[in-house]
């Protein structure tokens, strides 16, 4: 929303202009900075299959799961592993300019 406003400005000093109409420098340089430029990123979803096996590996104990809730646990961390690697493959897309209009 901020974006679209900053468009919408006059200045006589300022050329405001998307950054896909940019120069190459100047998209070399958002670019750059991307990492700046993303909003906050809240935590990641977590399962406690790795907090269970850290505290066995230190304690020395066995790992007593069900086969179910192992399954689940890795049905989730696949999922979350898909959706970053589609998080990445959107971003750069993005800054590529090949976005899909769906």
């Amino acid at each position: 929303m901020a974006a679209q406003e900053a468009l919408t400005l006059k200045h006589p000093f300022i050329k405001i202009r998307p950054l896909s109409q940019g120069i190459k420098e100047s998209k070399r340089k958002a670019q750059k900075c991307a990492e700046f430029l993303q909003p906050y990123k809240s935590r990641p979803e977590t399962t406690a299959l790795l907090a269970r096996r850290l505290v066995a590996g230190a304690l020395g104990l066995q790992v007593q799961v069900s086969k179910e809730q192992r399954d689940e646990d890795r049905r989730k961390f696949k999922e979350a592993k898909d959706r970053k690697r589609l998080a990445v493959k959107q971003r750069e897309a993005a800054w590529s300019g090949e976005l899909e209009n769906s």
